[in-house]
């Protein structure tokens, strides 16, 4: 793994550990009280499953996410019957889905991300969200609410300081999520298309040597789509299986670690890097991309 990104999260790990030791015993405390509201606050550990998955520490992070989604879905289902009548349930809708897709629980996440993303879609400024939630209903096999992932470009034209028309084409074509969506539902040839733009991004910060957007966002979002192209060729062929593996998680971590700065912690950015890892490793081992580990039922 790479090194600095190791540092990071091994320190965050120890970090979410505490926290949830000490929050489980207060989510105790508040049920013993009968605040229910505050013991499902109490009993979510946000962080926790997330630095687990990218840590590589399956079994912790498969326990967390099921964890995570019982307790949203309990949570849920409390507030329909006891909080007022305007308390937004619908808004945590995408953190359920999400969860539940995370934990392999594929049925219920399914059915959550099309009530997520139908919210979502009518929300302001929703480009980020559905972007996440778009990539997960790639991840469950639900092509037709795919097709938002790439939402999030427009959301980041707003963060860049640099006006040129180099810097503007850059920000238009500088994004992974068009090509993680197509992996993650094992579209090949539209992989392939979404990468075509790979060259010319490249070419074009080479050429210009500037930062159309911060300046860890813009190298992670490269190496996002450079290890998505190790991918495609490792699919096709064209490199050797083993060295495709390791270059792909060399491309990978570097993303991670990026996002991971960009960010100030985990996101969805560093998850889908992680399960491309994974994905990577099913390419060397000659088998069929598994874009749900943890699912009973696919």
């Amino acid at each position: 793994m790479n090194k600095e990104l190791k540092t990071i999260l091994e320190a965050e790990y120890q970090e979410d550990i505490s926290w949830q030791l000490k929050n489980e015993a207060q989510a105790k405390r508040a049920r013993q009280t009968g605040n229910e509201a505050e013991y499902f606050d109490f009993a979510f550990h946000e962080r926790l499953p997330d630095t687990c998955w990218a840590l590589e520490r399956w079994d912790e992070s498969r326990h967390w996410y099921l964890h995570n989604a019982l307790i949203l879905t309990a949570a849920r289902e409390w507030h329909k019957l006891h909080s007022e009548p305007d308390f937004p349930i619908e808004q945590f809708l995408d953190r359920e889905a999400t969860t539940h897709i995370k934990a392999g629980k594929l049925a219920e996440g399914r059915e959550l991300l099309k009530k997520a993303i139908a919210y979502w879609k009518k929300e302001v400024e929703p480009e980020l969200v559905l972007s996440e939630l778009c990539l997960h209903a790639a991840q469950a096999g639900l092509s037709r609410l795919a097709h938002h992932a790439s939402a999030a470009v427009e959301a980041r034209k707003l963060l860049g300081v640099e006006k040129s028309k180099a810097a503007k084409r850059i920000r238009e074509l500088l994004q992974y999520e068009a090509a993680e969506a197509a992996l993650l539902l094992g579209q090949w040839d539209q992989l392939e298309s979404s990468l075509d733009t790979v060259a010319e991004v490249e070419q074009l910060i080479k050429k210009h040597s500037i930062n159309a957007l911060p300046k860890f966002l813009q190298q992670a979002l490269l190496d996002s789509i450079r290890g998505l192209r190790v991918l495609f060729e490792m699919k096709s062929g064209r490199t050797d299986l083993n060295s495709g593996k390791a270059d792909a998680r060399v491309f990978f971590e570097d993303a991670m670690l990026g996002f991971y700065k960009f960010m100030g912690g985990t996101d969805w950015n560093t998850y889908f890097m992680r399960l491309n890892t994974r994905l990577a490793e099913n390419l060397a081992d000659g088998r069929a991309i598994d874009a749900n580990p943890f699912a009973e039922v696919k």
